[in-house]
């Protein structure tokens, strides 16, 4: 029987139906941790021991067989719906990536139809290719940079060429006249981008307001490149309070960060797995996207002044002896995958803390 929807509400600037986000325990985004998964788990080289500092384990009864069991019965309970507070949380999360993905298409759009004019074909190897994407995407920004005017008045005699019929150009004289030709593209596109960035701002700051109220966010704050906004991200991406994951392995699994068979989730091609072992990791190559961007890049950044540095160092190091064919790309995106993972789990874990405190402090 589908789940009722509940009563409208007014929730990020807009009247809303609120129907059942997609939350812990859904068979589409968590499902249940067999077994044999968490066994593979705790002799994983991927598990979440590799750290710098000790960890303290998850107290269920019953030993190992008897937490898998325990984990999958209330796994697999109706999950509640999201409190008011988080539900705002996860619907401004929606509304911040559609206008992140509208900036991206502005961006892309506009700096295609500007390397066109630098000579860009398809004919072409991929580094000039590249190269000639990202002198575009500069020409883009310097424009928005001078608010609408050509980086130079030199420019400004330039008209678009057409002489073969695709807009390619075919004269050296005519690449320094590429930014005058494209100039109303480029400006357009600022114009339009204006109102996604304005959205984007928007749902930002009030995502930051919740986050503040969390129980949990002065320990967050205190993790040099993790803050309000990393906080709501993963809330929203987790798509209800936590303390409805029973263990942080399923958190790790919601998120993308899980390692299945030994290796993360993103370097399975489609063909290796069934339909129903897809469908049983529940893994969003999107929300695992938005994990490494809106959460781990920053983390990352601040490694030095973090202790999950420490956690990124020693998988360096570590997969350096046991995997010495991996490229420096795969061992860079692995380590931090592995940092990520420790700082999920470190969220998991302070806001259990924080809710079992809050009870205790009801109950009084």
């Amino acid at each position: 029987m589908p789940r009722k929807r509940a009563a409208a509400k007014d929730i990020a600037g807009r009247t809303v139906h609120e129907t059942q986000p997609h939350i812990a325990g859904n068979a589409e985004v968590v499902g249940h941790a067999p077994v044999e998964s968490q066994k593979r788990c705790a002799d994983d080289t991927e598990a979440a021991d590799e750290r710098s500092v000790a960890r303290k384990a998850v107290p269920l009864p019953g030993g190992e067989e008897g937490a898998v069991a325990l984990m999958d019965a209330v796994v697999r309970m109706p999950p509640p719906s999201p409190p008011p507070l988080i539900a705002e949380l996860i619907e401004w999360q929606r509304r911040r990536t559609h206008a992140i993905r509208a900036q991206s298409q502005c961006d892309r759009s506009c700096d295609a139809y500007v390397s066109r004019y630098l000579g860009y074909h398809s004919g072409l190897p991929a580094a000039e290719r590249l190269a000639l994407m990202k002198q575009a995407a500069k020409m883009r920004t310097d424009v928005a940079k001078s608010r609408g005017r050509a980086p130079d008045e030199d420019h400004l005699a330039g008209a678009p060429d057409a002489a073969d019929g695709g807009g390619r150009v075919v004269d050296e004289n005519l690449v320094g006249l590429a930014p005058a030709a494209c100039l109303p593209i480029i400006v357009n596109t600022i114009v339009s981008r204006a109102g996604w960035d304005a959205m984007r701002l928007d749902a930002e700051r009030r995502m930051r307001e919740i986050a503040r109220s969390f129980l949990v966010y002065e320990r967050c704050a205190a993790v040099a490149g993790f803050g309000d906004l990393g906080l709501a991200c993963i809330i929203a991406e987790a798509g209800n309070d936590l303390t409805t994951y029973p263990h942080y392995y399923h958190l790790w699994k919601r998120l993308g960060l899980a390692p299945f068979r030994g290796k993360a989730m993103s370097r399975f091609k489609a063909s290796e797995l069934t339909k129903a072992e897809w469908s049983e990791q529940g893994y969003s190559p999107m929300r695992r996207g938005r994990m490494a961007g809106d959460v781990g890049a920053a983390l990352f950044f601040a490694k030095g002044k973090n202790a999950y540095g420490a956690v990124y160092t020693r998988r360096r190091e570590q997969t350096a002896l046991t995997h010495p064919d991996w490229t420096l790309a795969h061992s860079d995106a692995d380590a931090r995958r592995i940092m990520l993972k420790a700082l999920v789990e470190d969220v998991w874990r302070w806001w259990q803390e924080a809710a079992r405190a809050a009870d205790l402090a009801a109950a009084a």
